[in-house]
């Protein structure tokens, strides 16, 4: 997603949230005013394509069970599990925000220098090895966890 969309999302946000503050409109009117939130299958499943469970659960590092419990919305992964798919996947970083606000992750930043070159690595359409490649060459924590 570009800034600018970004941008505007964000400043659509605030001033929904101000409109309501300053609204006296009952609960109801209030809540059918919320944004739905798409569910982690609907952001993950249109890019799984020709690929495998297997195969994809391999490249991401997670148990196919892991990932039948994520598509089912029974459990609720943690950021590094998000980004490694999303990167598996060849998600956008717009994708990968909403993908991460869909599993309430924090969101990637420009306040982190990992979340920055994180960005990077998604913008450039880097695979998940060389994104952990480019971490570890910048002395920050990668995606995947080291072996035991």
């Amino acid at each position: 997603m570009e800034e600018k969309d970004r941008t505007a999302q964000r400043m659509e946000r605030i001033s929904k949230t101000r409109m309501m503050i300053e609204s006296d409109a009952s609960l109801d009117e209030l809540l059918s005013m919320v944004t739905r939130q798409k569910k982690m299958a609907e952001l993950l499943l249109p890019h799984v394509g020709e690929r495998t469970i297997k195969s994809l659960c391999e490249l991401a590092v997670i148990s196919p069970a892991l990932w039948y419990r994520i598509v089912n919305d029974t459990v609720r992964p943690g950021q590094d599990v998000l980004l490694r798919l999303a990167f598996v996947l060849e998600m956008t970083p717009g994708e990968t925000q909403e993908l991460l606000k869909s599993g309430h992750c924090a969101l990637l930043t420009a306040d982190s220098k990992r979340d920055v070159a994180i960005i990077y690595g998604l913008k450039n359409e880097l695979n998940l090895g060389e994104m952990d490649t480019v971490l570890e060459a910048y002395g920050l924590e990668t995606l995947v966890p080291p072996e035991k």
